[in-house]
């Protein structure tokens, strides 16, 4: 059967109750008054199937239709559905047409104003309903009646006794009387169910929803779908078989899918088929569905009841409601989409006072104060004297969690209702630290405040310490100063805070100032209590080792643990958040400066990860800077610069305050290292505060600077920035090599000016200052040395360079110390392994990307012979030859052991055996057969 109403519609799982109703139909032209209710839930076709069912049984027997639709809106109108039944209806012959419409309007006049309704029974005679069924009697002796009355249960109550009063009359009348009416009635609805709906002669018809069959047909006939179309399952899944919500899903097809889609399409059509449904189940089960919508999982009925106050009904059956609608599937509702849907639905206002009660309810019943947060920023005014704890609790889990968008509307909002001055200052300050994870630059106006509150006294302790570290950040360390001072001083008023003033040294003058900062953590010593500075043993903090490690480093102070064990430990046992930030990153420096750099990209590589799935830009972006520095340590340029290029593209170069030395540096040391010296001017061309140079991290800048004028000849400009390098640190007094080895840097500007005898003694300065463990510094200060001794006493430097940087892992030093020991074997008449030398170098420079180096080896590595023989190779067991390969490639031990799932020990005990049986004495004497394979 089809009908149309904005369009073709399509009935289908309906064959069975259209049976019934045409049987129900022959019964009543036979002289036998029948009476037919179609229940079910709204959505589900039933004024489909009237509607289908009586235009064609009409045009088949001649009967006379008399129809109405009640709604909830009209129910104090009286005799309205009457009214609609008698009105306009075909058949009625015009005489009876007119008396009975006079009949009514007068008896409504007579009742007085529509506002006089309630008492209109009184003044209805039981004549006029005699007279209104003897009429209907009558024209149902002419022709066959089919009387229709649409949502029923809304019917006014004249009217529901004018009908129940025909219905006891039409036993023997030709007479059909079709009701449809929700699933749920309610005790209103008595006289409906007693009159009428349970006469003899009724049969109560229950609609389900479409049957899987039905919505397959349906798709067939409207999109043209296969009958066993995989498509078809999701609409099911999608509508729960209520034609009202499949029929919505086909218009959004229709109106917006792409070739292709790979699924239904939930559109506005369907959003407003789900509100359709919502509002014809009535005020109650709206209020309900509303509440289950803002509540989502944490929705029980005990909380749907406070939350939607349902007047008449409960939530219990207003969930079962919806859920014979189709809208829910379980407990909750079918699809994200309908959820949307509601709350899109709902008035601003109306949500907003949902969601406080909502908040309040939950906050009652103990949830976790994320969850009730949740709902009060979405409030336009919360209520209550718990709102603000509750707000600052959730903000403090969200950036311990890394979300500091959601942190920063709770302490926006608590910010807002929070009546006590020091607590007002807390919440700005823990509100700065959020927005500087999301973006530096957007916390400049809040420091001028948070300043005025340390020096008056209303921020203290660590909480103070986050505005102090964004003042160093943005490089105003006069207001830095100015704020530690009072820190310390307000520290120092009571006996009571000793532990406060020694965890603010701790966090400050022991772990970030040194480093970082180093005159203005000289100039603060002289403000420090007299006493210890670090915490009693039982109150360490556990990010202490972080700055222990690097102290120890920077200052040569020996420990009862090595600085890496403190760094592995504080990577190992530190879960990543704000407070743990800059111990992290301090121990990820650690191990730079210690050649652990495997160790170190690793553990970088993972908190990359990690900040971007918790969406904070500014760690992300310190993340990528420092593995731009690990893979500059590696000697892989081209890894290097695209780790400092994301770094500046997460967050723009205004934002980096004094921290933008490091990108920066590694973007000039690497454009320098592959040629590209234009690409390295424009990132010199990049505005630097004048602070930078005040700190540790302005000795990168000035290093790669230098580096960049020496490149291209500008041999007294690379001179003044290297000698900067030295006075700044000889005046902080942190002259260590392994922070910045300036002196071998400034050697190379004099051997370019051949002044041997000078760099001679700045290599020979700066390989004191080292031990004798091989390290990357060692291997540069080696290969600097040889480059200002006698090719005699040359070689040996160079190898002994290959080693150290070999063991460190630098690949880019390593093939510029190789390019040396290869020219000086040529000197030395020793060509044939000067060119498997050059060879090894060319390989190395081709892999990190050193395009000058590439093309200075071009010449030095031309083909010659090999000094290792096929035979002497086959000596090498597969293990001891895989070892011997990574090996020669330019791997660490590490690396090697990593790579085969074998211990450095083994690694070890395999090079041994291959030196012994190749007859050579270190790996950079590999032949290079070995490093083809």
């Amino acid at each position: 059967m089809q009908y149309a109403s904005g369009g073709t519609m399509l009935l289908f799982d309906r064959d069975n109750e259209l049976d019934i109703l045409a049987e129900l139909l022959s019964e009543s032209l036979g002289g036998s008054g029948r009476i037919a209710v179609i229940c079910g839930a709204t959505g589900l076709g039933k004024t489909a199937l009237i509607k289908a069912f009586v235009e064609d049984a009409a045009s088949r027997s001649g009967a006379v239709v008399l129809s109405a639709a009640a709604s909830r809106a009209e129910r104090t109108l009286p005799l309205g559905v009457v009214s609609q039944l008698l009105h306009g209806a075909d058949g009625i012959p015009p005489g009876t047409a007119e008396r009975i419409a006079r009949q009514l309007d007068h008896e409504v006049r007579s009742a007085g104003a529509p506002d006089a309704a309630p008492g209109l029974a009184d003044h209805v005679t039981a004549p006029l309903l005699h007279g209104l069924c003897n009429d209907l009697l009558g024209l149902a002796q002419e022709a066959p009646l089919i009387v229709v009355v649409d949502d029923a249960q809304h019917t006014d109550a004249l009217s529901l006794r004018c009908l129940a009063q025909l219905m006891r009359r039409s036993s023997a009348a030709r007479i059909l009387a079709l009701f449809t009416q929700s699933t749920e009635l309610d005790q209103s609805h008595a006289v409906l169910q007693a009159e009428i709906l349970h006469r003899p002669g009724c049969r109560y018809l229950r609609l389900a929803p479409l049957s899987r069959a039905g919505v397959h047909e349906m798709l067939s006939r409207t999109l043209g779908l296969p009958r066993d179309h995989g498509l078809a399952e999701a609409y099911h899944q999608l509508s729960g078989g209520n034609p009202l919500l499949l029929q919505a899903l086909v218009d959004d097809h229709r109106l917006g899918a792409r070739p292709g889609a790979a699924g239904p399409v939930t559109g506005q059509v369907y959003e407003q088929a789900v509100l359709a449904c919502l509002y014809r189940c009535g005020a109650d089960v709206l209020r309900v569905a509303q509440a289950l919508a803002v509540l989502g999982e944490d929705a029980t009925p005990a909380l749907l009841e406070l939350c939607a106050k349902p007047g008449s009904g409960s939530a219990d059956q207003a969930i079962r409601i919806l859920g014979t609608t189709g809208l829910l599937a379980g407990e909750g509702f079918r699809d994200p989409a309908i959820r949307e849907a509601v709350l899109t639905g709902m008035p601003r206002h109306e949500r907003s006072q949902l969601q406080s009660r909502v908040a309040e309810a939950l906050y009652g019943a103990g949830a976790p104060a994320g969850v009730v947060a949740g709902h009060l920023v979405d409030c336009e005014a919360p209520q209550g004297p718990w709102v603000v704890g509750v707000l600052r609790e959730a903000a403090e889990a969200a950036l311990a969690e890394g979300d500091p968008t959601f942190a920063i509307r709770c302490l926006r909002l608590a910010h807002a209702e929070c009546s006590d001055e020091q607590e007002r200052v807390e919440l700005m300050s823990m509100m700065t630290s959020a927005q500087w994870q999301l973006n530096p630059l957007s916390i400049g106006s809040h420091l001028p405040q948070l300043t005025d509150a340390i020096r008056e006294g209303h921020l203290v302790g660590p909480r103070a310490i986050t505005p102090v570290n964004y003042l160093l950040w943005h490089g105003r360390l006069d207001e830095a100063t100015e704020a530690l001072t009072h820190l310390r001083e307000n520290a120092s008023a009571t006996e009571a805070d000793a532990d406060i003033e020694s965890a603010l040294d701790v966090q400050l003058t022991r772990l970030s100032l040194p480093f970082t900062y180093p005159e203005l953590a000289r100039r603060l010593e002289g403000t420090r209590r007299a006493g210890p500075s670090p915490l009693p043993e039982g109150k360490a903090d556990p990010l202490h080792p972080a700055a222990a490690a690097l102290d120890a480093i920077l200052n040569h102070r020996p420990h009862d643990d090595t600085p890496a064990a403190k760094a592995q430990r504080v990577l190992e046992g530190v879960p990543l958040d704000n407070v743990s930030l800059a111990p992290l990153l301090s121990a990820l420096v650690t191990l730079l400066h210690l050649d652990r750099l495997d160790d170190a990209a690793a553990w970088c590589d993972s908190f990359i990860k990690e900040a971007g799935v918790r969406a904070t830009p500014t760690w992300h972006a310190l993340f990528c800077a420092l593995r731009g520095q690990i893979s500059l340590h590696q000697g892989d340029l081209r890894a290097a610069a695209g780790h400092a290029s994301t770094a500046l593209t997460i967050i723009p170069p205004k934002g980096w305050g004094v921290v933008i030395g490091v990108p920066l540096s590694c973007l000039v040391m690497t454009a320098t290292g592959m040629g590209r010296h234009e690409e390295a001017a424009e990132h010199l061309k990049v505005p630097v505060p004048e602070a930078l140079f005040h700190t540790t991290l302005g000795l990168l800048y000035l290093r790669a600077r230098g580096r960049h004028h020496l490149a291209l000849g500008r041999r007294q400009a690379a001179r003044a920035d290297f000698q900067a390098c030295g006075r700044l640190m000889s005046r902080w007094e942190l002259d260590r090599p392994v922070l910045i080895p300036w002196r071998t840097e400034l050697a190379h500007c004099h051997l370019e000016q051949n002044e041997v005898a000078e760099a001679r003694r700045l290599a020979l300065e700066q390989l004191g200052l080292l031990g004798d463990a091989p390290s990357r510094i060692r291997g540069i200060t080696l290969r600097t040395l040889a480059a200002a001794s006698p090719p005699r006493e040359r070689l040996g430097l160079l190898r002994e360079a290959a080693e150290a940087l070999q063991h460190a892992g630098d690949q880019w030093e390593l093939a510029q110390v190789l390019a040396e020991q290869s020219r000086t074997l040529a000197a030395l008449s020793e060509h044939a392994q000067a060119r498997v030398v050059a060879r090894r170098a060319h390989r190395l420079a081709q892999a990190c990307g050193a395009e000058p180096l590439l093309r200075a080896l071009n010449g030095q590595a031309a083909e010659g012979p090999q000094p290792a023989a096929a035979e002497e190779l086959a000596e090498l067991s597969d293990a001891e030859r895989r070892v011997a390969s990574l090996a020669a490639q330019g791997h660490t031990n590490r690396q090697i052991a990593t790579k085969l799932f074998i211990t450095v020990s083994t690694v070890e005990q395999h090079l041994t055996h291959v030196y012994r049986k190749l007859n050579v004495k270190r790996r950079t004497d590999l032949p290079l057969s070995l490093h083809a394979e």
